[in-house]
């Protein structure tokens, strides 16, 4: 287990413990509560306990925590190191950190084969003279903001329904890596993204971003004009002239512009591209 401090270590911290896929509107309200105690952090895991495709990766993850105000986090290998640990040895755990206080949502589960719930976790923590808090539902439209139904929306393109459940943009990050090299033939150089494969990506298409504070043009896919065969995801930076290869990058995607399109000629694909442009930069 890996520990990572931002500005402090666990001892005598309030630890918020969850998947926390996202850090969308329902787990900031954990946080919340933790840092009514006073310094606070998190464990998380390496890769998504469920198996599932990763809304944020882990360093995306420790990045926006630490934004927030975490002072440390802590990343475990749910496989190797907790999935098989009992519920009472996993509050062991927990204990070694000597935390004073954990915090968790009202729906929590722990242990082998999600076992123990939010009132066993508070009669073992208890025991050990740790306080537990549990923090309510947040609720949209009276219904509870949940991780699965923001992966739904990032899958379905819906990313600006799912931005506004998450609080902060959906985001993807990586190496600048090389790619085929057919933006800069078009005239439209773009940021080529080695993307982990534990990463969930939006449905193919067009999109609008941002990198930094420049206004960007975002397409995932397999680029049908040229019949690439391999899904990318490539960025093209407006008014950004720098050699980002080798460069690590986070682009903000804010919104989908269209489906992906094959153009029979490269001169149509040019055209489409700057009214994709001029879409995004509000011009007519």
């Amino acid at each position: 287990m890996r520990l990572y401090e931002f500005y402090g270590d666990s001892k005598g911290s309030a630890i918020c413990l969850g998947d926390f896929d996202g850090v969308h509107k329902g787990h900031r309200r954990v946080f919340a509560e933790a840092s009514k105690t006073g310094d606070w952090g998190a464990l998380l895991f390496t890769h998504n306990s469920k198996g599932e495709k990763e809304i944020l990766t882990l360093s995306e993850k420790l990045e926006l925590l630490k934004k927030l105000g975490a002072k440390y986090a802590l990343a475990a290998d749910f496989e190797k190191e907790l999935k098989s640990k009992s519920p009472g040895e996993f509050v062991e755990v927990i204990a070694s950190f000597k935390v004073r206080t954990v915090a968790v949502g009202y729906d929590y589960r722990f242990g082998k084969g999600a076992e123990g719930d939010v009132s066993l976790l508070k009669e073992l923590c208890s025991k050990r003279g740790i306080d537990v808090i549990v923090a309510e539902v947040f609720e949209d439209n009276k219904e509870p903001v949940k991780s699965t139904k923001i992966r739904a929306l990032i899958k379905n393109g819906d990313i600006s329904e799912a931005n506004r459940l998450l609080d902060s943009p959906y985001i993807i990050s990586g190496k600048v890596v090389k790619g085929l090299g057919n933006g800069k033939v078009l005239g439209f150089p773009t940021a080529n993204i080695e993307v982990s494969e534990y990463k969930l990506l939006p449905c193919d298409g067009v999109y609008k971003g941002k990198v930094g504070d420049k206004s960007a043009v975002v397409n995932v896919g397999k680029n049908p004009t040229f019949e690439a065969k391999r899904r990318t995801v490539e960025v093209h930076i407006v008014g950004e002239e720098k050699d980002l290869y080798g460069k690590d990058i986070t682009v903000q995607i804010i919104d989908r512009i269209r489906d992906e399109i094959k153009f029979e000629k490269k001169e149509e694909l040019i055209l489409q591209i700057k009214r994709d442009i001029e879409s995004i930069k509000g011009e007519k």
